[in-house]
C-alpha cells in the first residue's frame, strides 16, 4: 500500500476554492484511482491552514462564505475519519525547532515554510514506512518530484564479499529488496522453500528442472506438429 501527502494545490481543488480549482477534474479522477489501489491518503495540518488562508481571499464575500463553509466540512470529515484522507499530526516543538533551523536555507531556494512542513511530513512518513512507496500529490514540480516509487535506489555491496553491485531502478520494485536479498529476507532464497533437501544446490535443482520442462515441451511439441499434418488434408 502507497502513502500519499495532499499538497495545497491538490486540496484547494477537492474544496473548489474559486480560482484554484482550475484542475478539479483531474483531481477527482487520480483521487478516484488511488482509492481503488488501496492508497493511504494524508492531509499534512500546514496544507488544510494554507488552503484556509486561500478561501479567506476569495475576493466575493457570498462565495467567501459558501467556500468556507464547504471547506470546514471537508476538514471536519477529515477529523472524524469520513473523509478518503487522515489529517498529519500537529509539529511538537523539538521537530518544530529542527525545521525553523533549515527555513533560511530553504527560503533561499525561493519556497515557504509550507513546502518545508510538506517535505519534512514525506521524509518522516518514509521513515516510518521505508518498504512503501511515499510521494507527495502536488502540481507543483518540485513537491511532487518526493516520490520513493520514481526515485532510482542503489546497494553497492563491498567487493571483498565476491558479490556484484545491484542497481533497482524505477518504482516497480520495492526500494527496500536490495537489503533483502543480501540480508537473505526475501522467501524463495532457500531450499527448505521449494521442499528440497537442504544438502542439494538450488542452482543445480533450478537447471535439472529447466532441462527437464524443455525436453517435455520438445516431445509435447513434436506430438502437436505430427497431429496437425496428418489431420491436414
Amino acid at each position: 500500500m502507497s502513502i500519499c501527502l495532499i499538497d495545497t494545490s491538490v486540496f484547494c481543488n477537492g474544496v473548489d476554492v474559486p480560482g484554484r480549482n482550475q484542475q478539479r477534474g483531474e483531481v477527482f479522477t487520480r483521487l478516484e484511482r488511488l482509492i481503488r489501489e488501496g492508497t493511504f491518503l494524508l492531509l499534512p495540518v500546514v496544507v488544510i491552514l494554507e488552503t484556509g488562508n486561500h478561501v479567506g481571499q476569495v475576493p466575493d464575500g457570498r462565495l467567501r462564505r459558501v467556500t468556507a463553509e464547504r471547506f470546514a466540512e471537508q476538514v471536519s470529515a477529515a477529523l472524524d475519519g469520513i473523509a478518503p484522507w487522515k489529517p498529519t499530526p500537529f509539529v511538537e516543538a523539538d521537530p518544530l525547532r529542527l525545521r525553523l533551523e533549515e527555513f533560511p536555507d530553504h527560503a533561499g531556494r525561493g519556497s515557504g515554510p509550507g513546502d518545508l512542513a510538506i517535505i519534512k511530513e514525506w521524509e518522516r512518513q518514509r521513515r516510518l514506512h521505508p518498504s512503501r512507496r511515499v510521494f507527495i500529490w502536488s502540481f507543483d514540480m518540485h513537491l511532487s518530484s518526493y516520490d520513493t516509487g520514481s526515485q532510482r535506489h542503489a546497494l553497492n555491496v563491498s567487493l571483498t564479499s565476491g558479490s556484484p553491485s545491484i542497481r533497482i531502478e524505477g518504482g516497480l520494485p520495492d526500494p527496500d529488496i536490495a537489503d533483502l536479498m543480501v540480508g537473505g529476507g526475501l522467501p524463495g532464497e532457500k531450499l527448505s522453500g521449494f521442499g528440497l533437501e537442504v544438502r542439494r544446490n538450488l542452482m543445480d535443482e533450478a537447471a535439472a528442472t529447466l532441462a527437464c520442462a524443455r525436453s517435455l515441451w520438445k516431445v509435447g511439441g513434436s506430438e502437436t506438429v505430427s497431429t496437425s499434418i496428418q489431420a491436414d488434408p
